[in-house]
């Protein structure tokens, strides 16, 4: 599936033409899948970790990229808002990760701020851009809270990859706290995915 243009398609569908299948295929159903288009479902159930210290993922299930969505020079964005506090510790370790294909392509761990933090509302974009190859990503993304905080927010990101989208992977992101507290928690509530290969 690649996108081609329009354009060249002119000639081949005059009055009285016959649209046949194959142009409707190259130039209808492989344009629309080209273009950036939702992939997954989008979650309004809240996910997320508290009063623990295991790694667990934002996502009731993760999504999935399907092969070949983000071509060889497409990309992957992940949005997703939540809410969050450290009640209990200032010097709370926070850590995140982001996964692609299973594995961890970049972890974020900072410690909390220098003062208790009731619960506030952060947002978090995440971008994955193959470079001109199915198996080369560059990754950014960035992440904002309000009210400020935990020492983890704002943040930007900058990573690279390895991962062979030309087959289904699974996107994840996931959260992990460094102490246990009944009023530590981070909570997704919101997240939706979208694709394309230009």
């Amino acid at each position: 599936m690649t996108w081609t243009d329009p354009a060249a398609a002119i000639p081949l569908f005059q009055t009285g033409d016959i649209f046949t299948e194959p142009n409707h295929k190259t130039y209808t159903i492989d344009n629309l899948l080209s273009v950036y288009h939702a992939v997954g479902s989008r979650e309004y159930v809240e996910k997320g970790v508290q009063n623990s210290t295991t790694e667990t993922s934002l996502y009731t299930t993760q999504p999935l990229i399907p092969g070949g969505t983000m071509g060889t020079v497409g990309s992957y964005t992940a949005l997703l808002f939540g809410r969050m506090a450290q009640a209990t510790t200032p010097t709370l370790l926070w850590t995140w990760r982001i996964k692609l294909g299973g594995s961890t392509v970049y972890t974020l761990s900072a410690t909390g701020g220098n003062a208790v933090d009731t619960e506030g509302l952060w947002w978090l974009e995440i971008y994955i851009e193959n470079m001109g190859s199915q198996s080369s990503q560059r990754i950014w993304g960035r992440g904002y809270k309000y009210p400020t905080g935990q020492a983890t927010f704002p943040f930007t990101l900058s990573a690279t990859s390895t991962v062979d989208t030309s087959v289904d992977q699974v996107f994840d992101i996931t959260v992990q706290m460094g102490a246990a507290g009944a009023n530590n928690y981070c909570y997704k509530t919101f997240s939706k995915q979208t694709a394309g290969k230009n």
